[in-house]
């Protein structure tokens, strides 16, 4: 995909094959599941909004304003 940052939603099917739901120039990324359903997003999750407060900030500098 000829873009910046590609979303994937995927998941491993019962035999093992990757399955694919869809794939998209762009995508949401949210903590809204349940932790006792999904445990396994909360790390994911923080490391998504780590990085995009990162290149938000970053960003800002760039552009002289302050933060």
């Amino acid at each position: 995909m000829p873009c910046p940052m590609p979303a994937i939603d995927c998941a491993e099917s019962r035999d093992g094959r990757l399955l694919v739901f869809e794939v998209d120039s762009r995508g949401l990324v949210h903590a809204a599941d349940p932790l006792a359903t999904y445990p396994y997003t909360a790390a994911v999750m923080r490391y998504a909004f780590d990085a995009l407060e990162t290149m938000l900030f970053d960003r800002a500098r760039i552009e002289g304003h302050k933060t």
